[in-house]
């Protein structure tokens, strides 16, 4: 080949090696080229620690926490659950955004591609509440009485409470809407019962509160007042010593009855009960639906009752037998009486 062609050729050939080339400095100039991680924390925190790739940084005041590292690669990013304060505690929910969507750990991989790669953190916050018990005059209800406090969200979610105590509830959700935005939804909560003595002393859904920080919610309950008579089933008169009055949750207390043989139940919760007389003689449990203050009149199947009973049925045995004896020798005299009679006619009719 003569210099001449050679000299042909040597564009080309650079043309060549500058086209092998370029791919390689671009490659190499992406993995030196900024990328920039920005996450937001909902609800907005400051001081909200994360990590990338063993790398500490934090969120400011606007909940905004970012980093900026070279090249494109996976990376292992995690966020520390904030430390519980002032009646609240918080719990990591979901990460929102890259190119990993949805996920529900606090550790997790991120692709860093583009320029800056946009992040949610979403923690659900839960409050410190307890709550105090009044009846309809506004009295002090004591809590031994409660046995559970039942609480529904705006979610749906049910929890079941014991009386005494504070309690931590969730007070914010986090949830995405369908334009994809990110929020902590603050919840409010009805009241779905409140147990007292198997019965439930509220109407649902009538009381509702949000939680705050050490709030106590004062619920107020429903009782109704029961009024017992008691009287002899057979004479009428009032009788009995005592009545056993037995709660919806099986559980039985005695009232002692006055001079008149009466007695009263007050502070109890709609529901069903049962009552049964004490005193000389037979009862049974009686069902009562409580849904007012009402009166019940119960009997009692006294001794005297049952003694006249006894001397009825025994006069029925004896007397009934003798009855018929002395009405069939009645019933005899009277038919011989009246052949006498027709004779005496017959006597008197002949000429």
């Amino acid at each position: 080949m003569t210099w001449r062609r050679r000299i042909a050729l040597l564009p080309a050939a650079v043309a060549l090696v500058v086209g092998l080339a370029a791919p390689a400095a671009a490659a190499q100039a992406r993995q030196l080229q900024p990328h920039t991680l920005v996450v937001q924390v909902v609800p907005a925190m400051a001081g909200v620690g994360l990590t990338l790739d063993g790398r500490a940084f934090t969120s400011d005041a606007r909940g905004v926490a970012s980093i900026t590292v070279a090249g494109v690669a996976t990376r292992r990013l995690t966020v520390s659950v904030p430390p519980s304060r002032d009646g609240l505690r918080f719990k990591f929910q979901r990460w929102t955004g890259g190119y990993g969507g949805e996920e529900y750990s606090p550790n997790r991989t991120v692709r860093m591609g583009g320029r800056v790669t946009r992040l949610v953190a979403g923690f659900g916050v839960e409050c410190l509440v307890g709550w105090r018990f009044v009846d309809g005059n506004g009295q002090p209800v004591p809590r031994s009485r409660v046995q559970s406090v039942v609480l529904k969200d705006d979610t749906g979610g049910r929890y079941q409470k014991p009386a005494d105590g504070y309690h931590w509830l969730p007070a914010r959700q986090v949830v995405r809407d369908n334009s994809g935005r990110v929020t902590a939804r603050p919840l409010a909560y009805s009241v779905e019962g409140v147990m007292v003595g198997g019965a439930n002393a509220v109407f649902r859904s009538q009381q509702r509160f949000r939680p705050t920080p050490g709030a106590s919610w004062t619920m107020s309950l429903r009782f109704y007042e029961m009024r017992v008579s008691v009287h002899d089933a057979v004479f009428r008169f009032p009788t009995g010593t005592a009545v056993q009055l037995r709660s919806p949750d099986g559980r039985v207390q005695r009232l002692g009855l006055d001079e008149r043989s009466r007695a009263s139940a007050g502070r109890l919760a709609r529901g069903d009960y049962q009552l049964k007389v004490q005193g000389p003689g037979v009862s049974w449990w009686t069902p009562v639906s409580l849904s007012r203050t009402q009166e019940v009149e119960l009997e009692l199947l006294s001794w005297l009752d049952l003694g006249a009973a006894v001397l009825v049925g025994l006069v029925g045995l004896v007397g009934l037998p003798l009855l018929g004896r002395w009405l069939q020798r009645r019933g005899r005299r009277a038919t011989a009486d009246s052949a006498v009679a027709d004779r005496d006619v017959l006597e008197r009719a002949k000429p």
